[in-house]
């Protein structure tokens, strides 16, 4: 029998109205919950949180794995160009490709990586990722977003990239500490460029504006994460109010770059290829300005500890440096 893919995800329609059947305000409440856990507005907040106030070096890390599940889930995408089920199910707004699906793909990354990582949780750990995990990707069959099909192909494809990350990433980390600062720029420099140009394009067209701003996060990424410990090496330990001062600030410096190269670019005449070019290297300013000019304004104004173990003001009593992973 031959097999059609395209025919293949849509029967899942029946699965969806059969679902929806079951909505009560409660399930609807809980599902836009774990849906947001999945949105772009929660990884802005949270992994800056993390970064700057909870956990460094895992900040970094996950920031990274992140960028990946979100490139290779828009190139997939962009490869298969199949629909999401009609608008008349859709309880949320959303556009573009269906398969595979973005929020179950970055939650097995995520929160896998993350109970792989905080081993001194124990089993809990693997009960929440799990519970997360399930909740985000049942969240969008529920949502009317994605087919069954787009959900179960993110989770196989999370799972993947989850176990090619945790075997390949130390590697990595250790061969990038031995770069010099010209073979770091220039070599984010030329990944962010194929990033771009060789993604398939979205529904939006070619080149692809996620693989724009995912490309130019992970340039300003690496550069901010190559020179922040060198320059600055701001420490998360400090009081409850510093860290609510870095969220300040930290969002204050990131916001300067994000919303002012966009009023600037946006003046510019310009064609498809040259936007996504400079809309790169907006979000290039803008990852740098969480990697690094960030922590920098936290150290100069006293919220974080700087290079060199130097003692700065204290606005409270100091809570312990990172935990222990």
């Amino acid at each position: 029998m031959e097999f059609h893919l395209y025919q293949w995800v849509v029967d899942g329609e029946a699965l969806i109205r059969q679902v929806q059947q079951l909505r009560s305000p409660w399930l609807d409440a809980y599902f836009r919950f774990a849906t947001f856990l999945g949105n772009e507005e929660f990884f802005l907040l949270f992994m800056p949180l993390l970064y700057w106030c909870i956990h460094k070096d895992f900040g970094r890390r996950l920031a990274y794995l992140l960028m990946l599940s979100t490139y290779v889930n828009t190139f997939v995408k962009g490869l298969f160009r199949l629909p999401r089920p009609p608008q008349e199910l859709r309880l949320v707004a959303q556009e573009g490709y269906g398969l595979p699906s973005g929020h179950a793909m970055n939650a097995v990354s995520v929160w896998g990586y993350t109970a792989h990582r905080w081993r001194q949780w124990g089993w809990v750990r693997w009960l929440l990722a799990g519970l997360l995990i399930l909740s985000i990707g049942f969240s969008r069959i529920y949502l009317g977003v994605h087919y069954p099909a787009d959900v179960l192909a993110g989770w196989l494809l999370g799972l993947l990239l989850l176990l090619a990350w945790i075997r390949v990433e130390p590697r990595l980390a250790t061969w990038a500490s031995q770069r010099t600062p010209v073979q770091v720029l220039g070599f984010s420099l030329l990944l962010a460029l194929a990033m771009l140009f060789l993604h398939p394009g979205d529904a939006q067209g070619y080149p692809s504006r996620a693989a724009g701003t995912i490309a130019g996060v992970l340039l300003g990424l690496n550069v901010g994460f190559f020179y922040e410990p060198r320059r600055v090496d701001f420490q998360v330990a400090g009081s409850g109010l510093q860290r609510l001062g870095r969220l300040l600030v930290g969002g204050g410096v990131t916001l300067v770059f994000y919303l002012g190269l966009r009023v600037l670019f946006g003046l510019l005449p310009v064609d498809p290829t040259t936007a996504a070019l400079l809309r790169m290297v907006r979000y290039a300013f803008t990852g740098c300005a969480v990697a690094w000019w960030g922590p920098a304004a936290f150290v100069r104004l006293g919220l974080a500890q700087g290079k060199g173990g130097a003692s700065l003001p204290t606005m409270s009593a100091p809570v312990p440096e990172e935990e222990a992973l």
